[in-house]
């Protein structure tokens, strides 16, 4: 195999280091499209606790990126631990659903005792299986 062909299957995350994917949208955007044009094949991870709403999960979708991944972080954890809420994620991850895109739910970090209990740990899953997860 030569070097550009195992360049192009590296695992690739975008925009983790300096604050939230959908904060960065538009240079999220530039990266993924530089990769597909490229002819990346590899995973490419898009990591959030952020927002993306239909019109960017199109965008994501359109993008035709075939090892994309989009991670939607979930923890349910009390205000005060993460100040960005909690109903956006789900929403999120019914967007991408329904655009497409290849995602997932990351249920973390868990945090003992508040958001490990029994009832918590269920209504997550419980709202993750309402929206497709």
């Amino acid at each position: 195999m030569d070097i550009k062909t195992a360049l192009r299957a590296l695992p690739v995350g975008i925009n983790c280091y300096y604050g939230d994917p959908t904060l960065q949208w538009e240079d999220t955007l530039t990266k993924l499209r530089t990769l597909a044009e490229s002819g990346h094949v590899g995973p490419v991870s898009v990591i959030t606790k952020g927002a993306v709403g239909p019109d960017r999960a199109k965008e994501l979708a359109a993008i035709g990126l075939p090892g994309l991944m989009v991670m939607v972080s979930v923890s349910e954890l009390p205000e005060g631990f993460e100040k960005v809420g909690h109903e956006h994620r789900y929403k999120s991850l019914a967007n991408l659903r329904a655009a497409g895109v290849k995602y997932f739910a990351a249920v973390r970090p868990l945090t003992p005792p508040y958001n490990t209990s029994e009832e918590v740990i269920t209504r997550i899953f419980q709202r993750l299986q309402g929206v497709g997860c």
